[in-house]
């Protein structure tokens, strides 16, 4: 089965202060990414969140299937379903605090460089941040008015991140801050985008981050195996 990888793309919302209130609803965005042929692929991504539990899911892009995928850390768990062949990969979350604490200790960490430029988005008032690695340079408009959100993200997903990924929580972190708009340019060409459309909160049921029952888990990521 083939996916986008979507580890930088949920990271960049995974951002960044902290709060003892707790963000229940839905987040949606609209996303830009270079295939594997090096073609652009433009999609949406709808994020569910309910205490302990977050589900990612991206429709059908191209000749790329859509992906679900559900993060359950009261179960140490994550599922990547397939919803085409009725299938699902399971994950375990246990031993990703290690990787996240190896992570953070990454001496190439981005530069970064607060502009001091500001623009209101979805109504919160945000400020622009660059983060630059080698060639790579991350454009992000972040917002400080939804620390609970970024709380939520940060604790649930951060843990199952890739590695630059991860280096992008952290600072953003630092920084207080939470992306609502972010694109990535390498050798000056956009590579990668995700705008934030919509931020709901609502009451959200544990029945949305199960296993549909007729569902068969697979072995490996490969249908059929």
């Amino acid at each position: 089965m083939k996916h986008f990888s979507t580890s930088l793309l949920v990271a960049l919302l995974c951002a960044v202060a902290r709060s003892h209130a707790q963000f229940e609803g839905i987040i949606e965005s609209h996303n830009y990414v270079l295939d594997d042929r090096g073609i652009g692929q433009q999609f949406a991504m709808t994020i569910w969140v309910r205490r302990d539990m977050v589900k990612v899911k991206i429709p059908t892009v191209g000749d790329t299937p859509g992906s679900t995928v559900i993060y359950r850390h009261d179960r140490k768990l994550s599922w990547i379903i397939n919803d085409a062949d009725k299938t699902y990969f399971e994950v375990s979350l246990a031993d990703r605090t290690t990787r996240r604490e190896q992570r953070d200790q990454d001496p190439d960490k981005p530069q970064v460089e607060r502009t001091k430029r500001s623009r209101k988005i979805l109504g919160y008032g945000c400020e622009q941040v660059i983060l630059k690695r080698g060639e790579s340079e991350t454009e992000i408009w972040g917002a400080k008015g939804l620390g609970d959100l970024a709380s939520r993200l940060d604790s649930l997903l951060g843990q199952a991140e890739g590695d630059d990924a991860g280096t992008q929580i952290e600072l953003l972190r630092q920084l207080g801050l939470f992306p609502l708009i972010s694109v990535t340019r390498s050798g000056g060409k956009v590579v990668d985008s995700q705008e934030v459309t919509k931020i709901e909160r609502r009451p959200i049921g544990a029945e949305d981050f199960v296993i549909p029952a007729d569902y068969k888990k697979q072995a490996s990521m490969e249908p059929g195996k």
